[in-house]
């Protein structure tokens, strides 16, 4: 397949991924769980609705892969042989199509900081852990700058409302990404800290 393609394909596994049968959007509001659901998904409801006749969210898993951007997901395609076109061409990977791309729901995210529009991980990471952009700067986890308070994560609100929560990184736990999900700290380099 050569390094280009052994690279997409590393690049296609840090793609964030729903299990296909979730709603398409979970997300944090005021310390409870909303999910859209019914038949057009245009109502909001509680993501915990009772085990029978209601809508139940057995499991949610956000995997996040660091820096994985628009770029590496094109690079991605073109190394599985999908054309501008929207044709697929043949490589040494065959003909195949991101499972991405097989998604109904498919969505682009706008993550950058205060100071900057190229963002760090800490407030690129506290966009997805808080569900709030903008009230970070670089190098701040999950803390809103303009009054130093602490944004709530999503980890934080599944708990209140009796959710299991767990958190699993390949990097090193108290990196900025991993940590944005469970500390609120003013630099992401203070990782004594975020580990106590």
């Amino acid at each position: 397949m050569g390094n280009v393609g052994l690279m997409a394909r590393a690049q296609f596994y840090g793609l964030l991924t729903l299990i296909h049968s979730l709603p398409p959007f979970v997300g944090s509001y005021e310390g409870q769980i909303f999910t859209r659901w019914g038949p057009a998904a245009g109502r909001w409801g509680p993501a915990r609705g009772p085990r029978t006749g209601g809508f139940h969210q057995p499991n949610v898993i956000l995997y996040i892969g660091d820096g994985f951007g628009l770029a590496p997901k094109t690079a991605t395609r073109m190394a599985l042989g999908q054309g501008r076109d929207g044709k697929r061409y043949a490589t040494d990977a065959g003909f195949q199509v991101l499972n991405l791309d097989r998604m109904k729901y498919n969505a682009t995210v706008t993550t950058h900081s205060l100071n900057s529009w190229i963002t760090d991980s800490a407030p690129g990471a506290s966009v997805y852990a808080c569900g709030r952009p903008g009230k970070q700067d670089n190098e701040v986890i999950s803390l809103n700058v303009s009054n130093g308070a602490a944004i709530e994560t999503i980890l934080e609100a599944a708990k209140k409302q009796g959710y299991a929560v767990g958190l699993v990184s390949t990097a090193r736990i108290t990196h900025a990404t991993p940590a944005a999900f469970a500390s609120h700290i003013w630099y992401r380099d203070l990782e004594d800290y975020i580990s106590a």
